[in-house]
């Protein structure tokens, strides 16, 4: 559904273009998945000591 509606990518044709923005979007989001959880084990660390 994300595919289709926000990002306009349709599964059936293959472009470049398509794929450099999947790339992307997985990139962003793992980098703000990544930070989430050092700034929690951060907290954590200080929380327990």
């Amino acid at each position: 559904v994300q595919f289709r509606c926000f990002l306009h990518i349709n599964l059936k044709r293959s472009s470049r273009h398509d794929l450099q923005l999947i790339l992307f979007s997985t990139l962003i989001i793992a980098l703000m998945v990544s930070g989430t959880l050092v700034i929690l084990f951060n907290l954590r660390g200080r929380m327990m000591g």
